[in-house]
């Protein structure tokens, strides 16, 4: 197998270079400000929504009726089954956040608000446990990424 770089990147490389760094700023300020009260599942599924919306900016995957409509599957989803978890404790936390992952991934599916980040969030709520102001910081982000993407828009150009 031969590794070579992508052939778009050596015709574009400063717009490569200044999405990467737009991303990497935003994702400090996500992890700086916001204090991350978020656990590791929450704050992995954010990163993979900003390559999302970074690196095809322009795709449906990143538009907002995928990210905030996934989002909200994935945050209804976990609460439900971090709750149903605390009334069958008999049953493990990692088979709750099985439960998770795949019902909110099924819901995206068939609803047509795919976002593959958003299934973490589901996992994220059932392990840290329903917390309504992680919800409300995880929309809260993911709307800012949204508005930056928008007013950077006519700048990006899709990366893969």
């Amino acid at each position: 197998m031969i590794i070579k770089i992508d052939d778009n990147f050596l015709r574009n490389k400063w717009k490569y270079i200044r999405q990467v760094l737009i991303v990497t700023v935003f994702a400090a300020i996500i992890l700086v400000f916001f204090d991350f009260v978020v656990r590791l599942a929450v704050a992995a599924s954010l990163g993979a929504t900003c390559f999302i919306i970074f690196t095809v900016p322009h795709k449906n995957s990143s538009q907002p009726r995928y990210i905030l409509g996934g989002y909200f599957i994935g945050a209804v989803v976990g609460s439900i089954c971090s709750v149903l978890s605390h009334a069958a404790p008999n049953i493990p936390l990692g088979l709750w956040g099985a439960i998770a992952i795949g019902i909110s991934m099924f819901f995206m599916v068939i609803l047509n608000f795919e976002h593959p980040p958003a299934s973490a969030l589901s996992l994220g709520i059932v392990i840290g446990g329903f917390n309504l102001g992680m919800i409300i910081t995880v929309f809260s982000i993911a709307l800012c990424l949204l508005g930056v993407r928008r007013l950077l828009r006519k700048w990006l150009i899709d990366l893969i």
